[in-house]
């Protein structure tokens, strides 16, 4: 694996870490059809390892992170506005 690869795949894992509960059962539902049972679970919640998947699924888990990633910036700065504009 490239460090470019490395690299993309430590990013992507940050900004899922910064996700809703919803988020992040929506992003497992979408991989448990691509990965079908090679996933772990407990406790801690759902583990999967990255390196498992082909290069089109990282690619489209991928974009589907960088949807809800942009999505919820979105969402901060219209809640950061509409209460700012408030207080002023």
């Amino acid at each position: 694996m490239s460090n470019s690869e490395t690299y993309n795949k430590r990013r992507l894992t940050e900004k899922v870490k910064n996700f809703s509960k919803e988020v992040h059962l929506e992003i497992f539902y979408f991989l448990r059809n691509k990965i079908k049972n090679n996933y772990t679970i407990n406790q801690n919640g759902v583990f999967i390892n990255l390196n498992d998947l082909d290069k089109d699924t990282f690619d489209e888990l991928k974009n589907k992170v960088d949807f809800y990633d942009k999505n919820n910036k979105k969402l901060n700065e219209s809640y950061h506005n509409r209460y700012c504009m408030n207080d002023k």
